[in-house]
């Protein structure tokens, strides 16, 4: 379920969080426009199932491995490691072959820039090298991807937003995530128009927040496929004791540009070269058939993988199906 904190912002615990506590009414007769605003899946692979359509944010819930950064982030800030901006951003450009193949060599220059703890920087490592290979599934148009480390401080979206780009992946290493809600929980006219986030939201109980760690697709207006738009932002600012804000390392991997795709059925051979590469990101196990992601690019004496065929609705690409085989 959720767990209610003192501020009644709710953090998500399961994929059955948003349906809500001691609710008599099963999932069964709920309506198609009463699905929770976001998807929990086991995996990154997870978010390229058909399903995914229907909601406007994805999420994969993940535990820290990593010990708790908070000093060193601080003091990487006191240092201006972030430079005035307080971001360190860089784009990676998908490659002749169809896939973005600089994304292990981009992953490990930006996180090379800052003194982080090993457990730390190989995670962010990995992370920019897994949600980059997803988001170019995902979005088999984008010529780009932006990939941003990012501190927020006192500088955070602090207000009820939508997204105006296709969509972002973001992970907090500390501190807190992202906070969200269901658009029937929306005053819009109030979003739109309004300032005052206590306008917006119609009820506070109904606020959701990720949690450090976990991966977190937010789908901006722009997502060309299903449902778009979804209305979220920062968590409230913390402050140490002495009155310094926290300082909270956030991830950001966002694709930018609008791209339709004709026609609404087309063999794999038919898309682009992309896919095959993003397929040798993605591993489907024998015991689940929803998978395990690996991440990375998997040389072909490991693993093999074949994608029957995919699904492109409106520029966003859904695999049907796919086998793999590993070899000894």
């Amino acid at each position: 379920g959720r767990v209610l904190r003192s501020d009644g912002v709710a953090h998500v615990a399961d994929a059955s969080a948003e349906w809500g506590m001691g609710d008599a009414m099963s999932k069964r007769q709920r309506t198609v426009t009463e699905l929770p605003a976001v998807w929990t899946g086991k995996c990154l692979a997870d978010w390229l199932q058909p399903r995914g359509l229907n909601f406007k944010g994805l999420l994969v819930p993940r535990s820290p491995i990593w010990s708790d950064p908070q000093a060193t982030i601080d003091n990487l800030v006191a240092e201006c490691a972030f430079g005035k901006e307080q971001t360190l951003q860089t784009e990676v450009v998908r490659g002749p072959r169809g896939g973005f193949q600089d994304l292990p060599r981009i992953a490990a220059e930006l996180v090379g820039r800052l003194a982080l703890p090993e457990d730390l920087a190989r995670v962010i490592t990995q992370d920019i090298q897994r949600i980059g290979s997803t988001l170019g599934f995902m979005c088999p148009g984008a010529s780009t991807l932006c990939v941003k480390l990012e501190i927020m401080g006192e500088n955070n979206c602090s207000r009820w937003h939508q997204d105006h780009y296709v969509g972002r992946a973001i992970v907090s290493y500390n501190s807190g995530g992202t906070v969200y809600t269901a658009d029937s929980n929306v005053d819009f006219w109030e979003l739109k128009n309004c300032g005052n986030n206590d306008c917006i939201i119609r009820d506070p109980s109904k606020v959701y927040q990720v949690r450090v760690g976990d991966i977190f697709f937010i789908k901006g207006d722009m997502y060309p496929a299903g449902a778009n738009g979804l209305v979220h932002k920062s968590p409230v600012s913390k402050y140490h004791l002495g009155g310094e804000v926290v300082n909270r390392l956030v991830l950001k991997v966002a694709s930018r540009e609008s791209v339709t795709w004709r026609g609404s059925h087309v063999r794999s051979a038919e898309l682009a070269p992309s896919i095959g590469e993003a397929a040798r990101s993605i591993v489907y196990s024998d015991r689940e058939r929803k998978g395990e992601f690996l991440g990375g690019i998997l040389p072909p004496a490991v693993l093999h993988v074949t994608i029957k065929d995919c699904s492109v609705v409106s520029g966003a690409a859904m695999m049907v199906g796919m086998t793999c085989t590993a070899i000894a």
